[in-house]
């Protein structure tokens, strides 16, 4: 009975991502560069699964919770951008940010200027060579520790969690 009930959540969880992603085409592949970009970084991670990326790295430090990452639908992050109504003038600094694709949709979306922290080498070695080939001056990526931040700069910090 456990694993019918773990065959079927898989599937739930597997059709809300496809949900997800057809919003996603529906609602934003009208801009044209975030549609490229989306792309590339669907397509990066074709053959490696972030989940299991950030699990491996977390392995490998020792951690005991092996499974914290998780992403942010963009559709999710739009209602959170314009409750908190973020704006252009703002610069948005994203604790955990991943893979970044939530710099790239604040970016071209609200226009703001994005740096996002994490600190699993995969996500940031991937999104810095996407970010390098469409040239976007106002996201920054960058390994570190959230201790090590400056913060002065920041209008608005996002930490979501997954769970």
């Amino acid at each position: 009975m456990e694993t019918l009930s773990l065959v079927k959540l898989s599937f739930l969880t597997k059709c809300r991502f496809f949900l997800e992603w057809l919003r996603v085409i529906a609602f934003y592949y009208k801009n044209i560069r975030f549609a490229i970009t989306h792309i590339i970084f669907l397509l990066s991670y074709l053959f490696i699964n972030p989940y299991r990326v950030s699990r491996c790295f977390m392995q490998r430090l020792g951690k005991e919770d092996v499974y914290t990452y998780g992403e942010t639908p963009l559709t999710t992050l739009e209602v959170i951008a314009k409750s908190c109504q973020i704006t252009t003038k703002d610069s948005v600094i994203e604790l955990g940010c991943g893979r970044g694709l939530n710099l790239v949709w604040l970016n071209d979306f609200i226009g703001c200027q994005t740096w996002g922290v994490d600190f699993v080498p995969t996500f940031i070695k991937i999104a810095r060579s996407i970010l390098s080939v469409f040239r976007r001056p106002k996201i920054l990526i960058e390994e570190k520790n959230y201790f090590d931040i400056d913060f002065s700069e920041a209008t608005v910090v996002i930490l979501l969690d997954p769970f």
